[in-house]
């Protein structure tokens, strides 16, 4: 996928994600210990240069995923 393709997706899972929790804030999804995923590597992540092949990216939208489906 491209740049702009994979950062519109992850924007999408992400605003799922904080639509579903109610956690608007990146720096509580980044520094909680549940998301697996460090600062630079969540910003990383949303300018769509983390691989989806990195184990970070799996583990990141695994986690979103999983609590967008619970509520």
């Amino acid at each position: 996928a491209s740049i702009p393709d994979l950062k519109a997706r992850r924007r999408d899972l992400l605003d799922s994600y904080k639509a579903a929790t109610g956690n608007l804030s990146n720096r509580r999804i980044y520094s909680g210990k549940e998301s697996g995923i460090h600062k630079p590597e969540f910003y990383e992540w949303i300018n769509g240069t983390l691989p989806d092949s990195s184990k970070t990216t799996q583990t990141f939208e695994k986690f979103l995923e999983q609590r967008v489906r619970l509520k």
